[in-house]
């Protein structure tokens, strides 16, 4: 019986661990794609980022449609800005950081490293799919580079370096890693029509 029991706990747990390698991330900060906005507060690591570094706390009868955190450290590297989309009726659909640089060439190393540690994560994974467009010459109109991971269940990793016009008017370069649950966007889109 001790026996049957020790097999049936070691199938268990090499079962979750083949779903873990085959899966795209869903949860950041302790919010999982799917969940309402005011979920948010119940994530203690994100309410101390968003809490304590702003003392701002975000509207709880008023679903934001994206709530943007400014300055945050995720995937052990810095980041300009981090990004929490929300459909209209509140469901966490995308998640995005980024960073800016005036030029590609500072930018690249960023990339090329994030690149790297995303393919050990994803790459050659069971289920999970590769794409690359490794083409980026802005003075020739290709102002954008990327490379995509997608597990076959809706959720997508898109790692970015975007040559594009800011706020500002001036053109910059983005490094962008975006997690997004492909179905749940679709479903917002929907919604967003909706609303006209």
């Amino acid at each position: 019986m001790k026996k049957a029991l020790t097999i049936i706990v070691a199938l268990a747990l090499v079962q979750t661990l083949a779903v873990a390698q085959t899966k795209v991330q869903d949860r950041f900060m302790g919010l999982s794609m799917g969940q309402q906005y005011n979920n948010i507060f119940n994530c203690p690591e994100l309410m101390d980022v968003v809490g304590d570094r702003y003392g701002w706390t975000p509207l709880k009868n008023v679903p934001l449609r994206s709530l943007q955190v400014f300055g945050v450290s995720f995937g052990g590297r810095y980041w300009d800005n981090m990004e929490y989309y929300f459909s209209p009726s509140g469901v966490f659909y995308k998640f995005r950081v980024y960073s800016s640089y005036d030029r590609a060439k500072d930018a690249e190393p960023g990339y090329s490293s994030l690149m790297g540690d995303l393919d050990l994560k994803y790459s050659g994974k069971p289920g999970i799919t590769r794409e690359e467009d490794d083409q980026f010459n802005p003075k020739r109109g290709d102002r954008e580079k990327s490379v995509t991971y997608r597990d076959g269940r809706g959720m997508v990793c898109r790692l970015a370096l975007e040559y594009i016009q800011s706020t500002n008017m001036e053109m910059n370069c983005y490094l962008m890693l975006y997690y997004i649950n492909t179905n749940l966007e679709e479903e917002a889109k929907t919604e967003f029509v909706n609303e006209l």
